[in-house]
């Protein structure tokens, strides 16, 4: 089975199938050096209409070495139906067309001003959100089908530093929690504040503006590790947070991102050994559970005093729709 391509793979592709370097690439894009080094590496997700306005510029490239053939009278078209006019002709279009589509390249994303909870007050903030949980799913595909970006990916520019497996997290339990209340009521933000006021993303009901804050720790899969109790991982990394004292955890939701497999958990136990008081609102557990015939099957968990329900996330093959069941 193929290794699936990152949006970085895809676009050092396109840049070599154009024989173009970043810096050739940016200024016939039109967009700045470090935005295009930054989507090279990974740093930035590659907005799709930034490969398509790709795909115009090494047509309109290759176009203008046709045409200096014909001036160098290399080629003649006397005889063929291409003129050298048609050629100009065109490449203006594809001039627009790159234009135009790198002009809406960040159209996937919007920044809103959303009220975010700050203890006792609410600040107006400008955030940044995927126009919708699809768009989103879409964008999180590559980094899905390849795990190790979920553990060692660099956060995301445009998305105030959001990583990969906490713009993922947020999303599974936006969704789990939208099964319940139907519709896509839920949605989630960057977070622009820094330090320990600040979060990894923000919950958002779109219905009431209410917003939640959430903080994220991950049990990673290390090399040569032996699997271990999950629910003792589980509990370290919320202890670990819960360490920090009242002031940093009040007010925001900690969700923990299962990056190893191990023996099974059970919910109800871990949820009856959380610390008290837990300061924050909530514990929310997200791992995968498995693959099964290409669909990514994702456990979604929220432990507190009264219970632990569990629903289980089946993201299509195609990455294109997800089916919600509780299962706790």
């Amino acid at each position: 089975m193929n290794k699936p391509m990152s949006h970085a793979d895809i676009i050092r592709y396109h840049l070599s199938k154009a024989e173009l370097s970043q810096r050739a690439a940016a200024r016939e894009l039109g967009i700045d050096e470090r935005t295009m080094r930054r989507y090279c590496t990974g740093e930035l997700l590659v907005p799709p209409l930034v490969i398509l306005a790709l795909q115009q510029v090494a047509q309109r490239l290759r176009n203008s070495q046709v045409i200096a053939l014909i001036d160098d009278g290399k080629l003649s078209t006397s005889d063929g139906d291409v003129t050298r006019e048609m050629l100009l002709e065109h490449n203006e279009k594809l001039r627009q067309a790159t234009e135009f589509l790198v002009g809406r390249a960040d159209l996937l994303w919007e920044r809103i001003p959303t009220v975010e909870f700050v203890e006792n007050s609410s600040e107006q903030h400008q955030v940044t959100r995927f126009k919708s949980l699809l768009d989103a799913l879409k964008e999180m595909e590559p980094f899905i089908r390849n795990g190790k970006h979920l553990q060692t990916g660099r956060p995301f520019k445009q998305l105030d530093d959001l990583r990969s497996r906490e713009i993922l997290a947020n999303w599974l339990v936006c969704v789990a929690v939208n099964s319940v209340t139907q519709g896509d009521r839920l949605t989630f933000t960057s977070d622009p504040v820094d330090g320990p006021e600040g979060g990894d993303g923000i919950i958002y009901d779109s219905h009431t503006s209410e917003t939640w804050r959430t903080e994220h720790v991950m049990v990673p899969n290390l090399p040569n590790s032996k699997a271990e109790d999950l629910e003792a991982q589980i509990l370290d990394k919320v202890n670990h947070k819960w360490n920090r004292g009242a002031d940093y955890a009040t007010g925001k939701t900690l969700v923990v991102f299962l990056n190893v497999a191990g023996e099974p958990w059970f919910p109800n136990k871990v949820a009856r050994r959380l610390p008290s008081p837990l300061h924050f609102n909530n514990v929310w557990v997200v791992g995968l559970n498995g693959v099964d015939d290409g669909e990514y099957v994702y456990n979604v968990t929220r432990l507190s005093e009264g219970g632990a329900p569990v629903w289980r996330v089946r993201i299509g093959k195609d990455f294109d729709t997800w089916r919600v069941e509780q299962v706790q």
